[in-house]
This record gives structure tokens, sequence and C-alpha cells, in this order.
């Protein structure tokens, strides 16, 4: 008689390609509405995304870190987008 013990062992989480979410970043941004007219940079690296760039309103600057808050490997969200309200149009 054979006895077999089985062992369950989770899946390692599979580290994410940087260049892909990055990629995947760019396009959420450069696709919503409230965001088309601003150029911005992302930097994936161990679940870290850094966004970089410069908005007219602190609101712009939440829809972009509510937006790729949701890609696949990103874990936290180190937003350095710059507000420069100096060129607003007062709406």
């Amino acid at each position: 008689m054979c006895s077999m013990t089985m062992t369950y062992v989770p899946d390692q989480p599979q580290p994410y390609d940087s260049k892909q979410v990055e990629a995947t970043a760019q396009s959420v941004l450069a696709s919503d509405i409230h965001l088309l007219n601003y150029t911005f940079s992302c930097c994936y690296r161990e679940g870290t995304l850094i966004l970089r760039g410069r908005v007219r309103r602190y609101y712009h600057k939440q829809i972009a870190q509510t937006i790729v808050s949701g890609i696949d490997g990103v874990e936290r969200i180190q937003n350095q987008i710059e507000v420069d309200d100096s060129q607003s149009d007062g709406r």
C-alpha cells in the first residue's frame, strides 16, 4: 500500500513587466476625457507606479491617480503630478 501526502503551495506572484505596466498607464491616462490636454510620464518598479506631469487643477491630479490604481501590478502610487493653477481659465 502506498500513501501520498499532498501539500498545497500557493502560486508565487509573478513579477509584472515594467514596460507593459507603464504602457498601460500611459494608455489609460491618454484616453481619459478629463486629461486629454495633459502629458504624463509613468515609471513602474516593484509594485510602485510613479506619476509625473503638470495639470491645472488638483481634481485632474486625483483623476489620474484614480484611473491608474486599477492596473494589474500597481500596489502603490507615488503621485508627483504638479498642480499649476496659474494658467487656469477661472472655471
